[in-house]
């Protein structure tokens, strides 16, 4: 009785933790939680079930469907993050808030469900988009300078664009930062798949294979 009360609040905790923080937890961290609520949920059905313990299994599965709706509905109301931070921050600190908002725009539940949402998370790419170029035009005519966390910043909302310029110069970040002596995780994944975006846009095949 204690392992199953155990197993159960523990899926519960983790589905509502799934619900609720996915989008500030990263891609590992949400198929962590997955793979535990999973592991869990099949222990604790398999135990009710050779118990036959019908009612405790529906009390389960109604309790685990209701948190998870509840965490999906609180989900929904998460604000998106500002764009930017405005006149008083640094170039480095503007730049990691437009690169945060990128991220966290792509992992709200909102953006995918909601079609109004869709449309505002588009004109918010299009800022993005405008401001990293403006930032990547400064840098190349020597007003600006970029440590390699900003150029990979940069690549990774510009790896997000629309047009084969955007794919050029998200490569071309990516590539400085992937063959500088200052590594940063995921620089070379990064330089791969601007280039795969790159050669699609130009009508050519993948060379990685990183685009889906």
């Amino acid at each position: 009785m204690k392992k199953q009360r155990f197993l159960f609040l523990s899926v519960i905790v983790l589905t509502l933790l799934l619900a609720l923080f996915v989008n500030f937890s990263g891609f590992i961290f949400a198929i962590a939680l997955l793979i535990l609520i999973t592991l869990f949920s099949l222990i604790l059905i398999i135990k009710l079930i050779k118990g036959k313990q019908i009612k405790r299994l529906l009390k389960f599965t109604v309790t685990y469907s209701l948190i998870f709706i509840f965490g999906i509905i609180i989900n929904l109301f998460i604000p998106y993050e500002k764009v930017s931070l405005g006149e008083d921050a640094t170039l480095s600190q503007e730049i990691q808030q437009i690169y945060k908002s990128d991220q966290s725009d792509r992992k709200l539940l909102k953006t995918y469900l909601i079609p109004e949402n869709k449309k505002e998370v588009i004109e918010r790419d299009n800022l993005r988009l405008e401001k990293a170029k403006n930032i990547y035009l400064d840098y190349t005519n020597g007003k600006e300078q970029l440590n390699n966390q900003d150029k990979f910043n940069l690549a990774m909302i510009l790896h997000h664009g629309k047009t084969k310029e955007d794919f050029e110069i998200a490569h071309n970040l990516a590539k400085q930062v992937a063959n500088s002596d200052n590594k940063i995780q995921n620089a070379e994944w990064l330089e791969k798949a601007t280039y795969d975006r790159l050669q699609l846009s130009q009508g050519k095949p993948q060379k990685y294979g990183t685009q889906h």
